[in-house]
């Protein structure tokens, strides 16, 4: 069986590799599928190259594939609204104030200095000797 012109398949190569994706054409010599990441996939001996393909459902596709001047917008807009996004995350952190844990060297409930704060330089005494 020979798929159709938008049949959703899975190639399995001889090197390997395995694609999947709509077909937009299909002959001994040449075909052309177009992959779940909407690439235009050539295979240039598919005679050759193709070890088998299995032929999941003959179904019109829904999706069309995206031009690149759709994608680019798309992507373009994405990043706008990320930096928009990023924006208000910095004004927000700037214009409020939550306090974290704070450490203070003095309790008044201890009785004595921690080591780490007495005086670490000893006392010269006015003996002499």
């Amino acid at each position: 069986m020979i798929p159709d012109r938008n049949d959703y398949i899975v190639i399995m190569f001889y090197d390997g590799m395995v694609e999947k994706g709509f077909v937009e054409s299909w002959s001994d010599e040449k075909s052309a599928i177009y992959t779940e990441e909407n690439i235009l996939l050539v295979i240039q001996n598919t005679k050759k190259d193709v070890k088998c393909y299995k032929l999941i459902y003959n179904t019109p596709r829904e999706i069309k594939p995206k031009s690149i001047a759709l994608k680019a917008k798309s992507l373009t807009e994405l990043h706008l609204e990320k930096i928009k996004l990023e924006k208000e995350e910095a004004r927000k952190k700037l214009t409020t104030f939550t306090p974290g844990h704070v450490e203070f060297a003095y309790d008044p409930n201890r009785t004595t200095i921690p080591r780490k704060f007495q005086n670490p330089i000893p006392q010269r005494s006015n003996k002499k000797t």
